[in-house]
């Protein structure tokens, strides 16, 4: 299976969970239905799904060692991987 996009984050670990989560609301599809006159717009992960995400991977990460947060994102699912967590699966 191939990546659509993949992208390695650097620096603090504070400034790789800034990077990461704006990268992941770049590929976060977004859609609108209108309900009567309201507008309802949906993404196709939630945020608060990418959030929890993103914030295990730093939280269980291995400080033992030091290294990036990985984002692969695929047609159907997003992976983020961390040093000593192996990897999250959103979708």
């Amino acid at each position: 299976m191939e990546f659509q996009d993949r992208k390695e984050f650097q620096g603090s670990l504070l400034k790789q969970v800034n990077d990461v989560y704006d990268y992941l609301q770049l590929h976060n599809a977004s859609s609108v239905t209108f309900n009567g006159l309201q507008r309802v717009e949906r993404t196709e992960y939630p945020n608060y799904v990418l959030r929890e995400a993103l914030i295990n991977a730093a939280v269980h990460r291995d400080y033992g060692f030091s290294g990036s947060i990985l984002i692969h994102i695929f047609e159907n699912w997003i992976e983020i991987v961390s040093v000593g967590i192996g990897t999250g699966v959103v979708g």
